[in-house]
């Protein structure tokens, strides 16, 4: 009896594989024909479909094959179809950001050439992360729309981050977990929603760009957002909006909007006080050191006393976990020449060379499928956006995207005034810098695509106001 069970779940499990695969592949090919058909918008959307895991809604082990991958497929179609009919303008990148997203990409794949040459990787395994850069190239999608297609398709993403967040927060009155790229945690007796829809921070942002007291859709969007966060218990988050509120108040001039702000945030914590102070002094309660001890850690260099079993992505891992964790990464490059520049390059975390050579103390733990720890990740890690880009590629390496933020920032903060989407972008950059430090967002392929997505928007109003400009001087 129980071998009949057994198979028939196996049925079960392989026919719903095999089911998603297809879909998957008539999406697909769906994208493609819209994207002949000159609907490249549409293209686009399938892509970050692709990006985002169903937009969170699937599980990876519901396909033998990655969603991502399907994205790539998508990308090099699209690359293949512009190379054929010969528009090589699509290859183009139009501004300085795309422009040093590209030559990063190039000085990957120079470090993917190096490490597979040397032998310092098997090819298969090299080829398996590599490939998650290649998204950096996705600008090329987003550039090439018209500014109603991304108008367009910012409503769309819009609109699936609205439902999404609306069934995150309903996650607790259901008592099932909705979304699967994250899981759900019970800690002092209390549940932590992990799995929030990442583009929740942007329209939360930009319901508060252009909240008004009296617009009874924007306090419902506000309070739906703002409750979605407090699930999450991140404090981190919370302090990086409450700063990017700040600074947009400052910066904006808006005094009439800062009153109607301190009005809303009066009444939330009203009713929410209790909740968010709770938040803080439980996280604060549950550390083993204080903030003094964790201080003294990072001072120390005191790897042993930040040893943990629990520590995994999104975890609330201490600062001197995380600090000493970057350092300690940082003092393996220094210690060993060959790697101080440019990294160890596109080495895979589950390559048997990657178990030989390196033997971490700290890093993100990984689970297996029944929640056991299966090992400590050696040269990739969720819990900060820069370790991986050090440990890989190096002194150069880093110091590249770290000017890559740079121009990205300087970019969105000159055209903050162009729009409220164009201020809500900037902040939007801000924010995920802010919270670098908490996890690895600031470099995700899903985030980097939606800021092209902001970026480009903003180049084609900024373009369209200059063209109606000029036009109008030349009447008059």
């Amino acid at each position: 009896m129980d071998f009949v069970q057994f198979s028939f779940y196996n049925r079960l499990a392989s026919n719903r594989i095999d089911m998603i695969l297809i879909i998957c592949v008539i999406l697909l090919l769906f994208g493609f024909v819209e994207y002949i058909r000159g609907k490249k918008g549409i293209g686009a959307l399938v892509f970050f479909f692709f990006l985002t895991d169903g937009f969170h809604f699937l599980d990876m082990d519901w396909t033998s094959m990655k969603y991502s991958d399907f994205g790539l497929i998508y990308m090099g179609g699209i690359f293949i179809i512009n190379l054929l009919s010969g528009n090589l303008n699509f290859f183009q990148p139009k501004i300085n950001v795309y422009k040093f997203a590209a030559i990063i990409l190039l000085f990957i794949t120079a470090e993917f050439i190096r490490t597979v040459g040397m032998h310092e990787e098997i090819t298969n395994f090299a080829i398996r992360n590599y490939r998650t850069y290649i998204p950096l190239l996705s600008f090329f999608l987003v550039q090439e729309l018209s500014l109603k297609e991304q108008k367009l398709l910012l409503k769309q993403i819009a609109f699936i981050t609205i439902i999404s967040s609306i069934l995150y927060v309903l996650q607790p009155v259901f008592g099932v977990q909705i979304f699967q790229h994250a899981n759900i945690t019970e800690e002092n007796g209390n549940l932590r929603y992990r799995n929030i829809p990442y583009l929740l921070y942007f329209y939360l942002i930009y319901i508060t760009v252009v909240f008004k007291i009296y617009d009874i859709k924007k306090i419902a969007l506000l309070v739906v957002f703002i409750m979605a966060i407090l699930l999450t218990q991140h404090r981190a988050v919370m302090l990086a909006y409450v700063a990017c509120v700040l600074v947009y108040m400052i910066s904006a001039r808006k005094f009439g909007r800062m009153m109607q702000l301190g009005i809303a945030g009066s009444l939330l914590f009203l009713f929410a006080g209790d909740t968010i102070l709770k938040v803080f002094e439980e996280r604060e309660k549950d550390k083993e050191t204080s903030t003094l001890d964790d201080i003294r850690n990072v001072m120390n260099l005191d790897y042993e006393s930040v040893i943990r079993d629990d520590y995994d992505d999104e975890s609330d891992g201490t600062l001197s976990f995380r600090v000493l964790l970057l350092l300690e990464r940082y003092q393996y490059l220094k210690d060993n020449p060959k790697y101080y520049w440019f990294g160890i390059g596109t080495r895979h975390e589950d390559s048997p060379y990657t178990e030989r050579e390196f033997n971490f103390l700290l890093g993100t733990v990984r689970h297996n499928k029944a929640g056991e720890v299966e090992k400590i990740a050696q040269t990739s890690s969720g819990d900060l956006a820069w370790l991986n880009p050090l440990m890989r590629f190096g002194v150069v390496g880093i110091a590249m995207f770290i000017c890559f933020s740079f121009l990205i920032l300087r970019y969105l903060y000159k055209n903050r005034k162009q729009s409220d989407i164009s201020m809500s972008a900037f902040l939007f950059y801000l924010f995920l810098i802010m919270i670098s430090f908490k996890n690895d967002h600031l470099y995700g392929n899903m985030q980097m695509f939606f800021v092209y997505l902001l970026i480009s928007y903003t180049h084609k109003l900024s373009e369209t106001k200059n063209i109606i400009g000029n036009y109008k001087r030349q009447i008059e």
